[in-house]
């Protein structure tokens, strides 16, 4: 797998790159957005894909934090399966306010100067999302009463220190008048948990610390 990166303007806003069907990992401005999908591979492959990347001629070498990135979808359960993903066009952020782009490809001609510049101009002429008059309901999908007693539980195993640490989810289910904009999503959590680490991967979002 090749790739061809260059430092650019550091205006660009990593969740307009994303939107609502691209990739996403940032804090406070910092991290990776992801467009399209350059290769797939399940957790025994991640390696062999990661050593395949090779940086073609002519192009910068990007500094570390920077270049080709990975996305994956970890499950807690040791059953369930890992995906990852290598978007064919990465965006990378740092600390420092430096700025790339990596677009990914299978040969030189999929990675060719003009072939990134026009994946970038793709990424980046985005047009932002207008707040519309839906309305929706929320429903859990768990008793609050049963919710309460395992939180509780947890409270006290941890206490006892049968448990170090409990996360405890609670399922949703939301129903909207129109379909929801998943890039509205992501930037109404960077206007309410800037500091937290945000994500987007195959349409699984959310922050981190956990809201």
């Amino acid at each position: 797998m090749l790739y061809r990166a260059r430092e650019i303007d550091s205006t660009i806003d990593l969740n307009d790159v994303c939107r609502g069907d691209g990739f996403l990992f940032v804090r406070d401005g910092v991290g990776v957005a992801g467009r399209d999908v350059a290769a797939t591979c399940d957790e025994p492959r991640l390696e062999s894909l990661l050593g395949s990347l090779t940086c073609v001629p002519g192009s910068v070498t990007p500094p570390p934090g920077h270049g080709p990135a990975v996305f994956g979808t970890v499950p807690f359960l040791p059953s369930g399966t890992a995906t990852f993903v290598l978007p064919r066009l990465c965006v990378t952020k740092d600390a420092a306010g430096r700025t790339f782009v990596t677009l990914s490809g299978p040969d030189e001609s999929s990675v060719s100067q003009p072939a990134l510049d026009e994946a970038l101009n793709a990424a980046t002429a985005v047009t932002r999302p207008v707040p519309t008059a839906n309305s929706f309901t929320v429903e859990p999908r768990m008793d609050v009463d049963r919710y309460l007693s395992t939180v509780a539980a947890a409270r006290d195993a941890v206490r006892e220190g049968t448990l170090r640490k409990a996360v405890i989810a609670r399922d949703i289910t939301v129903r909207s008048t129109e379909p929801i904009d998943l890039h509205s999503v992501l930037l109404r959590l960077r206007a309410s948990f800037g500091s937290s680490y945000r994500y987007s991967v195959n349409g699984f979002i959310g922050a981190s610390p956990e809201l």
